[in-house]
């Protein structure tokens, strides 16, 4: 009982004297995670319908509806087989990646050059397209530059492995490092 409690995300909000009528019975929890666990392969299934390559593929509903289901199952798997925030995070994320236009995973999956369960396995640097990596890629380019402003101002450095190795302090006259100021 405790177990399918926590496949379910339950919580007990009274003790089990009082709730004793209130409680779910096994069956009803089975039959809770089935339907939540359906309700995610169509989701899936909406990922792979809602582009126009699915056409181009000419892959029927069943077999679509079977590699959905192949998927979801890993990714549950893969999650503790508990529908929780991870479960429902990566079923989501794997679902927008379906429904980027030019992400080629999805592309991949259908032509069955990535299986279901590696697709599933796949994070989400493995699911963003190549646009969404260039854009992560030059955001973090920034924030280390942005950083670097913050760390040295205008002064020249050499490289910025000795900003952040620190090697470059003594040349700005920072020796002494803040607690030890703190100490006077």
């Amino acid at each position: 009982m405790a177990r399918t409690a926590k496949i379910l995300g339950l919580r007990r909000k009274r003790p089990a004297a009082e709730s004793s009528s209130a409680m779910v019975t096994k069956e009803q929890a089975e039959h809770l995670v089935r339907a939540q666990r359906a309700k995610c392969v169509e989701l899936l299934e909406q990922g792979f319908v809602h582009t126009e390559e699915h056409d181009e593929f000419d892959i029927d509903n069943e077999a679509l509806h079977q590699l959905c289901e192949l998927i979801e199952q890993e990714i549950f798997t893969r999650t503790g087989r508990v529908i929780g925030p991870r479960y429902r995070s990566a079923i989501t994320g794997h679902k927008k990646a379906l429904m980027e236009r030019d992400n080629a995973v999805r592309v991949r999956v259908l032509q069955g050059q990535v299986s279901p369960q590696e697709f599933a396995r796949m994070g989400p640097a493995d699911l963003a397209s190549d646009e969404q990596r260039r854009q992560d890629d030059e955001m973090r380019q920034y924030a280390m530059r942005q950083k670097i402003k913050a760390k040295v101002g205008d002064a020249v450095v050499s490289s910025i492995r000795d900003v952040k190795d620190g090697r470059e302090r003594g040349h700005w006259g920072v020796t002494t490092s803040a607690s030890a100021v703190d100490d006077f």
